[in-house]
C-alpha cells in the first residue's frame, strides 16, 4: 500500500496584471513613399504547474513581457505597377515562457511551463509586386528571422543503463 501524500495547494492568491501599449508613427514625404516606426508592449500571464512529484509540488512560471520594435517602408512607382514594402523588427522578451516536458525519472511525463530570463527575436522582410504587362504579376518575397536565448539554463538528469540493465 502506497503512503498517503496530501494534496498540495497554492498557498497564496496570485493576480496577474500589466500595462500593454502600442504606438505607430508614419511619415509620407510623397504619395509614393512612406516610412513608419512602431512600438508594441505585449504581456502573457504567469501560470502554475501541478506536478505529481511530492518533492517538487507546485511550481510557477512568471509572467512574460514583450517589447516589439519595427521600422518599415512602403513604396510604389510606375502608376502602381511596382510596389515594395519592407520592414526590420526586434522582439525583446523578459521571462520568456517555454512549454516543456519533464519526466523526473518517473513513468509518466509532465508538461510544464518554465521561464527563460530573456530571449530576442529579430529579422527583416521584403515584399515586391511587379505588373509589367496587364494581367501578368511577378511577386518576390524575402524573409529572415534570427532568435536567441540570451539568459537560459535548464538542468536535466539522464538515466543511463549499463550493458546489464543496471541504472
Amino acid at each position: 500500500l502506497a503512503p498517503f501524500i496530501p494534496p498540495i495547494f497554492a498557498k497564496e492568491d496570485v493576480a496577474f496584471d500589466a500595462p500593454t501599449a502600442s504606438a505607430r508613427l508614419r511619415f509620407a514625404p510623397t504619395e509614393e513613399i512612406s516610412f513608419y516606426v512602431s512600438y508594441n508592449r505585449g504581456w502573457k500571464a504567469g501560470s502554475y504547474n501541478a506536478t505529481s512529484n511530492p518533492n517538487k509540488g507546485l511550481t510557477f512560471a512568471n509572467p512574460e513581457r514583450l517589447d516589439a520594435f519595427e521600422f518599415g517602408l512602403d513604396m510604389s512607382a510606375f502608376e502602381g505597377r511596382f510596389r515594395l514594402t519592407g520592414a526590420v523588427f526586434s522582439y525583446d522578451y523578459f521571462n520568456y515562457q517555454i512549454f516543456t516536458v519533464e519526466s523526473n525519472l518517473s513513468p509518466q511525463p509532465e508538461f510544464v511551463t518554465i521561464n527563460a530570463n530573456s530571449a530576442e527575436v529579430y529579422g527583416a522582410e521584403i515584399e515586391t509586386f511587379l505588373e509589367p504587362i496587364d494581367g501578368s504579376v511577378l511577386r518576390v518575397n524575402f524573409g529572415w528571422l534570427e532568435s536567441l536565448f540570451l539568459d537560459f539554463a535548464q538542468f536535466q538528469l539522464t538515466q543511463v543503463r549499463d550493458g546489464n540493465g543496471v541504472v
